[in-house]
């Protein structure tokens, strides 16, 4: 298949440039694996000509950037904690750092923090509360998910809590994406580090 198809491309050529194309909404798994890689833009079928046509230009575009401009990274070491709770915002934050003391922590109280916080950090790992003011976490995933396309950034793993029960759009994400998972609270602290754990991991 393409996922397949692409890892065995990167072995010649590890900055190979790939669109990818589909149609189905259970491939969303292989494109966020696809992604993880390095693959750039994904597009849904049906296609129009312009919209491909444009896609492939700014995939061109990106080969014309300055050699000596060095493409953001995803450090492995930065973790963004979104909840619009400032006392579970600390208390997050000092249960990752319990275990992870290298870690850098940031934090936000809502949504639109959480995607500006983002583009400067490029956090590896995000948790993030599914009920805020202003965006909420699916909204915030979304938008965070179309600036990684947009820039060829790697997604970041999400690790969604909420007491309430989430939406089906949500389980989708979780289900398809493979790499998020859903935490309900209150949450344990030892449940969070291995959360955590395994999205370091991967």
């Amino acid at each position: 298949d393409g996922l397949e198809t692409y890892a065995e491309l990167r072995k010649f050529n590890a900055h190979q440039r790939v669109i990818l194309i589909s149609g189905f909404t259970r491939a969303a798994s292989n494109i966020a694996k696809a992604q993880q890689m390095g693959a750039g833009t994904y597009l849904r079928k049906p296609l129009t000509i312009e919209s491909l046509a444009a896609t492939i230009r700014s995939e061109l575009d990106k080969g014309r950037v300055d050699s000596r401009v060095q493409p953001m990274k995803q450090p492995k070491n930065r973790i963004l904690i979104v909840d619009d709770e400032p006392m579970i915002r600390k208390i997050f934050g000092m249960i990752v750092l319990s275990e992870f003391a290298e870690m850098i922590v940031d934090q936000v109280s809502n949504g639109r923090e959480a995607i500006e916080s983002f583009q400067k950090g490029v956090h590896s790992v995000i948790i993030m509360d599914l009920q805020m003011p202003e965006m909420d976490g699916r909204e915030t995933f979304m938008e965070i998910g179309r600036l990684c396309n947009q820039n060829s950034w790697m997604l970041p793993s999400v690790i969604f809590c909420s007491g309430f029960s989430p939406p089906e759009s949500l389980n989708t994400i979780i289900r398809e994406g493979g790499i998020h998972c859903l935490l309900r609270k209150p949450v344990k602290a030892d449940v969070l580090l291995h959360a955590v754990r395994q999205r370091l991991r991967a």
